[in-house]
Parts: structure tokens; sequence; C-alpha cells
């Protein structure tokens, strides 16, 4: 695995934000980084909730989280995965989430975050904060 995707990437990827071209680069993005991208607990938490806020279905959501996690390594966070994030909040003035995020690309390995927003092109401690829609 080289990079982890966020929540807003797989937002765009079921269509609940209207935005043709987004959710066309985030599919595109995701077909890429097919057997290298990973999501965390977090990621498919967010990605629910934003889904069920805006209407979709709660089985229709379960079924989106169903196949998310059945195509890629879903990582788990632990109480050292808090501990490094809030390190990342200290030192690198990181949001929270973004943080939770970093820590968990640094306990993995991986090189990349894969977000819409965010530090975009920043590389902290070895992670680089990826936008797919930044050319």
């Amino acid at each position: 695995m080289t990079a982890i995707i966020d929540a807003n990437v797989l937002v765009y990827t079921a269509g609940i934000r209207a935005d043709a071209r987004r959710a066309c680069r985030a599919r595109e993005l995701l077909e890429r980084l097919r057997p290298d991208a990973c999501l965390s607990l977090e990621v498919l938490s967010e990605f629910s909730a934003v889904a069920l806020r805006h209407g979709v279905g709660r089985e229709d959501c379960r079924a989106i989280v169903a196949e998310s996690s059945r195509s890629r390594t879903v990582l788990l966070p632990t109480a050292s995965t808090l501990e490094t994030a809030l390190d990342g909040v200290r030192d690198h003035r990181l949001s929270f989430w973004d943080a939770m995020l970093w820590a968990m690309a640094q306990e993995n390995d991986l090189a990349a975050i894969v977000k819409e927003d965010g530090p975009t092109g920043a590389i902290i401690g070895g992670v680089t904060f990826r936008s797919p829609f930044v050319d």
C-alpha cells in the first residue's frame, strides 16, 4: 500500500456532492490506486455520516461501505495512533482529523494521504498530502 484515501474522495465517487468533474477525477484516482490505496475505519465512519446526512439511505450507505471494505484494506487505529495524531496536532499544526490520517500513514509506512483539502503538497514526516483535484 502506498496511500490512504480520505472520506471526501469517497463522497465524490458516490455522487453525494454535485460536482461531476470532481466525481470523475475521484473515480479515476481510486481506480488508478486500486491495488495500492487503503482506507481507515474513521474514513468509512465519516463517509457514512456525510452520506446519511445528505439523504443516502441506510442500506445504500451500508452497501457502499461494504464494497469499499471488500475492495481495499481498512486500517484500524490504536491508542498509539491517537498519541501520534496528537503529536501531529502539536508539532505540525494539523487539524485533528488530518493528524489521524497522518498517524495512520506513519504507522503503516504509507507515502501519501489523498484528500480534498488540508495541507496539499506538504510533506510531513515523509508523508505527502495530495489532492486529486489539484493539477
